[in-house]
């Protein structure tokens, strides 16, 4: 059995996108590794790979003759530079390098794939094992795999709020976001915001909404499972929660983000800041697009994925 190796960049979300090459080519006969930095706590979640932490940066990686295909996601990392590096002068034709990027000026895409940012990574990524792999069947899924114990969307009125990510840049101010919990909570709800242990004093030292303690990411996956909606900015936990097949409110910067990094497992919305001018060197979308998004357009939008869904649910039946 031939065997591959697909090395996720350490975002949670792009771990997540790229496991659909991992699912593609194990699905086609291939031996797969999956490489990222925490993923691993899912392990049980996801039955056609073996998912494994990052090597040691001292690594010499003589690992990377046991495998006939390299996918690598690269980014700006020291080790995942060193990685690439070492594979283009070694293993050529057996590597493929993934950069995606919806940017135009700062940090471009480049590798082996022109990704088209009209589609979401996601479907880029199919595309790109039907294509370039040559794979026969190919599936826009990660299959991830739901712990039976769990029960889906149990708690219908709660709604996970994630007001954070790793870019500053890009999360829709916590006023807001603590505006749009009390309102939800008005309206019958039971929202909880997830916050990374660091965050915690994120909206202060007291807050009248929940936020769980979570001990790892398997036991975070579980409680979005079943809670019945999410509503996040653009981040890898919107990411998981649509591939937990939970509906997805998210909030985005600009429209060609949304387009390209859109959480796209499941059903879906979205909310995009109007748009604006941009004046080389004022950096006028940054500094002014969360004042385009009020909470009432929020609230807009996730009557709109509410309705989406159940038109979904009517349909499946």
């Amino acid at each position: 059995m031939k065997k591959a190796l697909v090395y996720c960049s350490k975002g949670l979300g792009d771990g997540l996108i790229f496991l659909v090459i991992s699912n593609n080519l194990s699905k086609n006969g291939y031996k797969v590794d999956t490489f990222h930095p925490f993923l691993s706590e899912l392990n049980g979640w996801f039955k056609y790979t073996e998912i494994k932490p990052y090597p040691e940066i001292e690594t010499n990686f003589e690992f990377l003759n046991d495998y006939d295909l390299l996918v690598i996601n690269s980014d700006y990392n020291e080790l995942n530079k060193l990685l690439v590096n070492h594979a283009k002068n070694n293993h050529l034709e057996k590597t493929y390098e993934l950069h995606p990027s919806a940017c135009k000026g700062r940090n471009p895409p480049k590798g082996d794939l022109k990704f088209n940012s009209d589609l979401t990574v996601k479907e880029n990524l199919a595309i790109f094992c039907e294509n370039d792999l040559n794979l026969l069947n190919v599936f826009f899924s990660n299959d991830i795999t739901i712990p039976t114990h769990l029960k889906y969307r149990k708690f219908k009125k709660r709604i996970v709020l994630h007001p954070t990510s790793n870019n500053v840049e890009r999360n829709w101010p916590k006023e807001k976001f603590l505006k749009l919990a009390r309102k939800l909570k008005k309206d019958g709800y039971e929202p909880s915001f997830i916050l990374a242990p660091h965050e915690k004093k994120y909206f202060g030292n007291s807050v009248d909404i929940d936020i769980p303690n979570f001990n790892n990411l398997e036991e975070m996956a579980s409680f979005i499972h079943e809670s019945a909606f999410f509503i996040g900015n653009d981040s890898g936990v919107a990411h998981l929660a649509s591939a937990l097949k939970i509906p997805t409110l998210t909030v985005f910067s600009t429209k060609r983000k949304q387009k390209f990094w859109r959480p796209s497992f499941h059903i879906d919305e979205t909310i995009v800041s109007w748009p604006l001018i941009n004046i080389k060197g004022l950096r006028l979308r940054e500094k002014y697009w969360k004042k385009t998004i009020s909470v009432k357009r929020v609230l807009k939008g996730f009557d709109k994925l509410i309705k989406k869904f159940e038109n979904y649910e009517s349909s499946d039946l």
